[in-house]
């Protein structure tokens, strides 16, 4: 599991709450996961989500992407999935930004998981 952001040089878990969110980053990294910042996302493609880290581009291959892609609704990447046959759930601000917070956001990128 790798977690992306865009946000060049900083840590990560820097916006989140200041009493829990250092616990956060700390429990996905004893998880194994790894956090890599600085990504700018270019497309996804059926070989792998193509990124560039640091002004280097990358291929990701995964069986599994998630992405978490801001708060603004991202209805445009719904066609390109579906007519790629890809399994998708929009989810937060990109499902329907009015009225986001982030309880609902949370609750249904937790649903959106355990479907997978």
């Amino acid at each position: 599991v790798t977690i992306f952001q865009r946000k060049p040089g900083s840590a990560f878990g820097a916006g989140l709450s200041k009493t829990r969110g250092w616990a956060y980053v700390q429990e996905v990294a004893h998880r194994g996961v790894a956090m890599t910042g600085d990504v700018v996302y270019g497309h996804l493609a059926l070989e792998g989500l193509h990124v560039t880290v640091g002004g280097i581009p990358r291929l990701v291959v995964a069986d599994t992407f998630v992405l978490c892609i801001g708060q603004e609704p991202q209805a445009g990447i719904a066609p390109a999935l579906a007519a790629g046959r890809v399994p998708y759930s929009l989810v937060g601000g990109a499902r329907d930004a009015a009225g986001l917070d982030a309880v609902r956001a949370i609750e249904e990128g937790t649903r959106a998981a355990l479907s997978i």
